[in-house]
């Protein structure tokens, strides 16, 4: 199994490993060990922790932020 969001350095791994090991492509993974996999574009992810945490209306800042930077939490907004 392999995860990531290289897709180049996957690639190379699984070339490297077939090599040397006799390999199948199972294709992507639904399921394994009793964990359930969904395969969705990140931005979608996270829109559904948002709405699932109830972030909706709460300020965003950009990252890397300045180490210095204090965030206060205000029920005013």
């Amino acid at each position: 199994m392999f995860i990531g969001d290289d897709t180049i350095d996957i690639q190379k791994t699984k070339e490297a490993l077939e090599k040397r090991y006799k390999m199948l492509n199972l294709g992507q993974i639904k399921l394994y060990v009793g964990l359930q996999f969904v395969h969705a574009p990140k931005h979608m992810y996270i829109a559904n922790l948002i709405k699932k945490f109830c972030l909706q209306r709460c300020n965003h800042c950009t990252t890397p932020m300045e180490e210095s930077t204090q965030l206060h939490f205000s029920m005013d907004s």
